[in-house]
């Protein structure tokens, strides 16, 4: 067999890896099923896709290694044959088209793509047609393409023409396009465009955090669904108008309801959304099938107030931003940005949005009905999808979603919500982006009736400190804290406590002040801790980890009234600058009990200071009475006890660790200190929770995906847990 070697797109690159990482994987398969009614004529339709073969290189194309590097390989003979599929009934289609259209393809021996006949019922006239192709040699225009020559030259066969003869020649094939692609690529212009994607996406947040019903998998699946909804006439009729008014197209208009959806869902003001061009920028490239897509990523910024048309303002500028460098390869564009790589996400976005709003020509083929068909090939190639078509039939959303993420119902609210704001929007583009509903009527009075019970009064007039002795006293010799072989039993806390709190009032910390604690992971952390809350004062946590700027900062802008220092050196300059061990210490002289002054619920309790992204870090004050509410709302959920093992995994400077501390303390549970390397290390600290005996767990997300990678690869049974948050 004759044949010639070509390099390879960009484009097809990436899917050639990606196949290689996950072999036969259906989220590359591109199925399109046609259901023929009436007499077909077999015969002529084998010939039809025989003569489409023959006229694009494309569809006899394989891939090979050649000096290390993917080439593809273009055969002279054409080897796709007309499938019988045999019989199926109606009920059983679906998942026979399904199952058909997963069946793996072997990119090096080819072919790839494949045509099979399925026959339904006993009459011989009724077909459906399936055509699977991989990713790698077409794209949704391919489709297109395809389904257009097919209808002219099966119509040319029966009237008796020739069909080498019906559709004009291509000026070029799809190596063509490629050595055009990488001409334009070394150019100056591609490298300033480049450039400008490095810029234009700096410092944008590359992961959507959309509320999931299932935990992330460390590893994405590509397992998921579809939900079909047709948007109902009355949402979309003003559609036309809006575009008039705001001078943008209906993509813009769609895209900006759709980026709203995603803001609220995710509570995210900036969000990263794909979209697909055509890649098709030369009108000789317009007939081929081929791979020659390219995803572009939009950069949405919802942040401050705004009507839903200057939403539309915004995006219509970053759409002709982002479209006038759409022919960079995304590729080249993740390359240049350099987000964090995660496995169980598609980088720079996870979710697509599309419009088909292009005519497309009926399927008349002489003596048959002729009808296109969904294929669910039960795959999501990212977390969530939302393609929308119009056509004479009115306007369909198409939801394609990973079901390693979303139930169907969850789709169904998310789809619902888009119609409701949809319409809200396009009714009245000049009202507050703020005030669109994504709840209609029915389902806002089932959500405000979630709170129609009597309302719970969680004001207390307890301290943190009061509430901790009260538990210390009821149970004074369990474990309080944990550090390896270091145990300290809750008498034994509360009276070193006890010690810090007198001998920090005695070096003139008064009620209300604020005293800096500088303390790597360790018992006498916490103790230090409780000893500030019991001089009436409260503690700003000064992470040893933090650059040491950062931390001067801190001193100056808090005006500490002392600083309590462990277990390190650093050189934080105060007036009042003490040990804790000799706080802790039980020689000397100890300041009279009385001279404690307890605190007050409205005192503060605790100042953290933000990262200072948006300009300098900000100290942010906590009372008491806040932490006490926040335990007193949530104890019913999680049925905290004495029983309970937690872990103070987290930063004392991150306030999770706030509820990892209390959660343990005022509830006569044990709290097992976190060494910092252990933290960081998923295995060591997998093997802590399981020597431990922990129970309740507090993890942030990219945290916990990989613990869970750690805890998937041992044997089942090993943990105690009971609940992780």
């Amino acid at each position: 067999m004759n044949a010639y070697v070509a390099p390879i797109s960009p484009a097809q690159r990436r899917l050639w890896f990606l196949d290689r990482l996950e072999p036969g994987n259906a989220v590359y398969h591109m199925p399109v099923a046609v259901r023929l009614r009436g007499g077909l004529d077999v015969a002529a339709l084998a010939e039809v896709l025989h003569t489409i073969e023959v006229r694009h290189d494309a569809l006899r194309t394989t891939f090979a290694v050649e000096a290390g590097e993917p080439v593809q390989v273009v055969h002279d003979e054409p080897r796709v044959r007309l499938e019988s599929a045999g019989d199926v009934a109606d009920a059983a289609l679906a998942a026979r088209l399904a199952a058909a259209a997963r069946a793996p393809f072997d990119l090096a021996r080819g072919p790839l793509w494949r045509a099979q006949l399925f026959a339904l019922g006993s009459g011989g006239d009724d077909h459906v047609l399936l055509l699977t192709l991989h990713h790698i040699i077409a794209d949704g225009w391919s489709l297109g393409v395809l389904v257009d020559e097919l209808t002219a030259l099966y119509r040319a066969r029966l009237a008796g023409t020739a069909l080498d003869t019906v559709l004009p020649e291509l000026p070029i094939q799809l190596p063509d396009y490629t050595d055009w692609q990488r001409e334009e690529l070394a150019s100056p212009a591609a490298a300033a465009a480049l450039n400008a994607w490095r810029d234009h996406l700096r410092g944008a947040p590359t992961a959507l955090e959309l509320p999931t019903d299932r935990g992330r998998p460390p590893e994405q699946s590509y397992r998921g669904a579809l939900l079909l909804r047709a948007l109902s006439p009355q949402v979309v009729a003003p559609l036309a108008a809006v575009c008039r008014q705001t001078e943008a197209t209906p993509f813009m208009v769609l895209l900006s309801a759709f980026e709203l959806l995603l803001s609220r869902w995710s509570r995210q003001t900036e969000l990263l959304i794909g979209t697909p061009v055509a890649g098709r920028w030369h009108s000789e490239a317009e007939a081929l099938i081929g791979f020659l897509v390219n995803p572009v990523v939009l950069r949405a910024r919802l942040e401050g107030a705004m009507t839903f048309a200057e939403l539309v303002a915004r995006t219509k500028a970053e759409c002709v931003e982002a479209f006038g460098r759409e022919q960079t390869p995304f590729d080249q564009v993740v390359d240049a940005v350099q987000p964090v790589r995660d496995r169980s996400r598609t980088p720079l976005f996870q979710v697509y949005f599309t419009l088909q709003n292009a005519p497309r020509r009926a399927l008349d083929l002489p003596g048959l009905q002729a009808e296109v068909r969904e294929v669910d090939t039960g795959t999501a190639k990212v977390d969530l999808t939302l393609a929308l078509e119009e056509s004479a039939g009115g306007w369909t959303a198409r939801w394609e979603y990973g079901t390693d993420l979303f139930t169907p119902e969850t789709m169904a609210r998310l789809a619902d919500g888009f119609e409701v704001l949809l319409g809200a929007a396009l009714a009245n583009p000049e009202q507050s982006t703020a005030a669109l509903p994504i709840l209609d009527a029915t389902a806002r009075a089932a959500v405000l009736a979630l709170g129609g019970g009597a309302v719970r009064d969680f004001s207390s007039p307890d301290t943190l400190w009061s509430w901790f002795a009260r538990q210390a006293a009821l149970t004074p010799d369990r474990v309080a804290l944990s550090d390896g072989p270091v145990a300290v039993t809750y008498a034994e806390a509360r009276a070193q406590a006890d010690r810090v709190g007198r001998r920090l009032r005695a070096a003139g910390v008064t009620r209300g002040a604020l005293v800096g604690l500088c303390s790597g992971r360790s018992v006498e952390l916490v103790i230090g801790l409780l000893g500030i809350l019991r001089a009436g004062a409260a503690y700003l946590p000064l992470d040893p980890a933090y650059p040491l700027d950062r931390l001067h900062y801190m001193l100056a802008d808090a005006e500490v009234a002392a600083v309590v220092v462990h277990g390190t050196d650093l050189a934080l300059p105060h007036p009042c600058r003490l040990e804790l061990t000799a706080l802790v210490a039980e020689d000397g002289a100890l300041p009279a009990e009385n001279g404690v002054e307890e605190a007050e619920a409205e005192d503060p309790a605790y100042v953290i200071y933000t990262s200072g992204s948006t300009g300098r870090p900000k100290g942010c004050v906590v009372t008491q009475a806040n932490v006490v509410r926040l335990m007193r709302a949530t104890e019913a959920w999680f049925d905290f006890g004495a029983d309970d093992v937690w872990t103070l995994f987290h930063s004392y400077a991150f306030d999770f660790s706030v509820w990892e501390i209390w959660g343990a303390l005022l509830y006569g549970g044990r709290l097992v200190v976190v060494r910092e390397e252990v933290s960081r290390t998923p295995e060591a600290f997998h093997d802590l929770l399981q020597a431990e005996r922990v129970t309740v767990l507090n993890q942030t997300p990219s945290a916990f995906r990989q613990l869970q990678a750690v805890d998937l690869a041992r044997p089942v049974g090993g943990l105690a847990l009971r609940t992780v948050i």
